[in-house]
């Protein structure tokens, strides 16, 4: 119901949509992405006294963070199988991975995004925890450096199997009949993960090589930021590339 309410009115120039109905495969996935979203809402006990409510506000922007992240990587999926429709053996592995990758890693991204926050407020305010309990209590020796290499990893491997799906697509190409922008689209998508996976390979080699321990953690942090940039200028040429005139085609 949700799906078909979204593609009212969609336009996805230059893709002909191609999964008309929603499939098995779509629902098991939407199934997973809300249970990672139930997830990040059980790692918080429910809180028993004022002073406890108080504090588990103070997991929102966490929790805002995740969700955010977890609805782009949703939109992504649902883009992929409304453009294509694809629900053959190969997709099916695909799209299973994806699934277990982004289960996996929920608690990760949990305990990433609030000890960010915790970091900012400390940084901002007086009343945040100290940078002393962050990096010695919760962050003990090099702890930083391994979490931004699991989530360093996660992200990778998440952005190499959408990368997959599309090389997939490209392989298919003649049997869904895809245009000549179409394809074109299809490799400007995967020159686009391609460039975005160099942001979790320079955060990895940031913590663990250039300065391990807790400024090696900050500057790794710091490079995902690269990502907001990386998305406006892919949009701008994007949108440049759909606007040029398309050659005529000779009958």
């Amino acid at each position: 119901m949700f799906r078909r309410r979204l593609k009212q009115g969609w336009s996805d120039a230059p893709f002909r949509a191609r999964g008309t109905e929603s499939t098995r495969i779509e629902g098991f996935s939407d199934g997973v992405f809300a249970l990672a979203v139930t997830f990040l809402v059980l790692s918080s006990s429910v809180p028993e006294t004022y002073a406890e409510l108080l504090a588990s506000l103070a997991d929102l922007p966490a929790f805002a963070i995740c969700i955010t992240l977890l609805i782009r990587l949703w939109y992504a999926h649902f883009r992929f199988f409304d453009r294509f429709g694809l629900r053959d053996p190969t997709i099916v592995v695909m799209n299973t991975v994806l699934m277990f990758l982004i289960l996996f890693y929920v608690y990760p991204l949990k305990f990433l995004f609030r000890l960010v926050v915790e970091i900012t407020r400390s940084s901002v305010t007086a009343t945040g925890l100290s940078w002393d309990y962050l990096f010695n209590t919760v962050l003990s020796g090099t702890d930083g450096t391994g979490l931004m290499m699991i989530f360093g990893a996660g992200l990778s491997a998440i952005f190499v199997t959408f990368m997959a799906m599309h090389v997939h697509v490209l392989a298919l190409r003649a049997e869904l009949e895809l245009s000549d922008a179409e394809v074109s689209e299809v490799r400007a998508i995967l020159w686009g993960y391609a460039v975005r996976l160099c942001v979790p390979a320079l955060s990895i080699g940031a913590a663990s090589l250039i300065s391990p321990g807790t400024q090696g953690f900050l500057l790794s942090g710091m490079i995902y930021l690269l990502l907001i940039p990386m998305g406006i200028i892919g949009r701008r040429l994007r949108k440049r590339r759909l606007a040029r005139p398309q050659p005529a085609v000779d009958a």
